[in-house]
């Protein structure tokens, strides 16, 4: 057993370090009595085309909020 974000595991299974999210002899449950956790993104400031990343992430963040997709995807992650 371990305690671990499900943006953790999807995003391990999605770079191919290990498919968590496939394997029939794990389970995945909330553990009870706890916060949602906030997430952070980092971009590099060393780098300009971290500085680019973030404006692009931002722009379609905010494209994603005006239009209400990013409710729709949202809930397939988020508690009632």
């Amino acid at each position: 057993m371990f305690a671990e974000d499900f943006e953790a595991i999807a995003g391990m299974s999605e770079i191919g370090v290990y498919n968590f999210m496939n394997d029939p002899q794990l389970g995945m449950a909330v553990l009870p009595d706890t916060e949602d956790n906030k997430f952070y993104m980092i971009f590099t400031k060393r780098n300009p085309l971290g500085q680019e990343l973030r404006l692009l992430v931002n722009k379609e963040l905010m494209r994603l909020q005006k239009s209400g997709e990013l409710r729709k995807m949202l809930s397939n992650y988020l508690r009632p």
